[in-house]
């Protein structure tokens, strides 16, 4: 690659979208990690989802200081509304996300961005690193020709028809990632709803076409006590199912019947656990929440029971929900030993 090549590679904007919401003790240390990276070529889009703390005013403190950030005040949405206001005015031609109370690499960006350039990928991505609130990490500085040399290379065709293999943290979170712009051209985060990357998982891997993975952990995940995979089983937990029928649908769209169907094996298994564990629960919510999934359930019913990829124990589960819940249970807890063994 000659030195106008990398030159011009170097000039290329990238956008990086800030959802922000009661993070005042972390945030300064979040803009700070994006406005000091090497790849200096970038806009840093803090969006104030209605933050109730001191948080609106860091953001606007920051945009005095340094001109490469844009500030968005909206009322609170949740994550997936703020990002999709950020995607709505970026002017990059890439997109990354970096989560307010996490960090990330120095150099981070311009790995990702001259890796994915490279490669001619769609989307490339770095590795996390969990790290405590107060943890002090001692940061290596990277040779990109030794990064490179380890690099994994992988097709849109590869990872789908992978599933569920290689479907992990790896390939589904997007704080980890550098996008193109191309790939969010009509592609938008399900607002109203958590493991909001898992919506998107399958239609952004399809967009980028290839996938270039850096196995340095570039980015910094701060283990917070509000994080969602601390807390116990809520209406949220739910959204697991969403992502699912997501899956599903991605799969019958695009022509994949045979990962369809191991898909359908695991949303009639998320269904009924979700439905003993509701019965327990002294929730009128999650009860009639769990009833619209049954009710979705049952119009899919002898769609599922003609499905070769799941188990009998499991058709069983399904056969006898509504006539005998607690037989139904048995049948499912066979079914899981049974998984758990093999």
């Amino acid at each position: 690659m000659s030195i106008a090549e990398v030159a011009d590679m170097q000039n290329k904007l990238i956008s990086v979208i800030v959802p922000i919401y009661k993070t005042e003790q972390f945030l300064r240390r979040c803009i700070d990690s994006i406005l000091n990276q090497t790849y200096s070529n970038l806009e840093c889009i803090l969006v104030d989802d209605g933050s109730p703390d001191g948080c609106p005013e860091i953001c606007d403190e920051y945009a005095c200081l340094d001109s490469r950030i844009k500030v968005i005040h909206k009322e609170n949405g949740g994550l997936s509304s703020a990002r999709n206001a950020g995607l709505d005015i970026a002017k990059g031609e890439y997109i990354g996300f970096v989560d307010s109370d996490d960090y990330i690499h120095p150099q981070m960006y311009e790995i990702l961005q001259e890796c994915l350039d490279i490669t001619d990928s769609g989307m490339s991505c770095c590795e996390e690193f969990k790290c405590e609130v107060n943890q002090n990490i001692e940061e290596q500085q990277y040779d990109l020709h030794e990064v490179m040399k380890n690099c994994d290379i992988y097709s849109a065709e590869d990872i789908i028809l992978s599933y569920p293999s290689m479907y992990s943290k790896l390939f589904v979170i997007v704080v980890t990632k550098l996008y193109r712009r191309s790939i969010f051209r009509n592609l938008r985060f399900d607002e109203g709803k958590i493991y909001e990357d898992n919506m998107i998982y399958f239609p952004a891997v399809y967009n980028a076409k290839q996938c270039v993975v850096i196995h340095q952990p570039l980015y910094y995940y701060v283990m917070s006590e509000g994080s969602i995979t601390r807390s116990g089983f809520s209406a949220k937990n739910l959204c697991d199912i969403d992502v699912q029928i997501k899956f599903m649908n991605f799969f019958m769209q695009h022509g994949y019947i045979e990962k369809m169907r191991l898909c359908e094996k695991s949303y009639l298994d998320k269904v009924l656990y979700y439905s003993y564990l509701s019965m327990k629960k002294e929730n009128d919510f999650i009860k009639k929440e769990m009833e619209g999934y049954q009710k979705e359930l049952f119009v899919r019913k002898k769609h599922l029971l003609s499905n070769p990829q799941i188990d009998v124990s499991l058709k069983l589960s399904l056969l006898m929900f509504d006539i005998a819940p607690r037989l139904s249970k048995l049948f499912y807890i066979w079914y899981d030993r049974y998984r758990r063994r093999n």
